[in-house]
């Protein structure tokens, strides 16, 4: 048989195996357009703490929060998770909650020379194994996921705190989830005090929107 149309026939067959693998590749590991600092917002779900964070925090529609970094050539997300405190997870593990894939928005950071972002994520990764703050409450120990990000960046000032509400905003009364969630804590719902949240950390005009993944239901 001619080697040269031996070898037309093979590299066609082969293209046809190496898409899909090529495909998953780019969609697990790796996005061209996610980097180092980027910071991720993945829209709220129907579960009860993710739903009651939504409906006092705004319209956007984002309950959790977190920051790209590189493993071993891999992009990986750190971010703070009310069952595993501060963890890594790869770009589509990020994406799904309860096992359902949620929308994903990219953010980028406006003017990262300004940024220090290899000492933010220093700090980000000193951080793993931390504990989840589940009272929401910056003074007491771990970190809830928009308590993590604003940490890492502190020291630049990227984001801010504002008084907290754990009020529905149509009603003006607090949000039966908020309730129930702080009767089990044993403690008082802490209206005013400082804290942050994905909503309003979305809106910071030091971040600038490039693109999403992820599906959402």
């Amino acid at each position: 048989m001619d080697r040269g149309d031996c070898s037309i026939e093979g590299d066609g067959e082969m293209k046809w195996y190496l898409v899909p693998l090529f495909m998953i590749f780019l969609t697990s590991c790796f996005n061209p357009r996610v980097h180092r600092g980027d910071i991720l917002f993945r829209s709220a779900t129907s579960d009860s703490l993710s739903s009651a964070i939504n409906r006092v925090t705004g319209a956007v529609g984002y309950s959790h929060i977190g920051v790209v970094d590189t493993l071993h050539g891999k992009m990986v997300v750190i971010h703070a998770t009310p069952h595993g405190g501060v963890i890594k997870s790869t770009l589509d593990e990020f994406s799904k909650e309860g096992g359902v894939a949620r929308r994903v928005d990219v953010f980028m950071i406006r003017k990262p020379k300004e940024i220090r972002i290899n000492t933010a994520l220093r700090h980000a990764n000193n951080l793993l194994g931390e504990k989840y703050n589940k009272t929401y409450i910056i003074e007491d120990s771990g970190y809830y996921c928009s308590e993590f990000i604003y940490d890492i960046f502190k020291e630049d000032s990227l984001f801010q705190l504002n008084p907290m509400t754990f009020k529905d905003p149509v009603s003006g009364t607090f949000n039966e989830g908020w309730v129930e969630y702080y009767k089990k804590l044993g403690i008082d719902i802490p209206e005013g005090k400082l804290g942050c949240n994905p909503n309003e950390m979305s809106k910071n005009c030091n971040l600038r929107y490039v693109f999403s993944y992820g599906e959402s239901k």
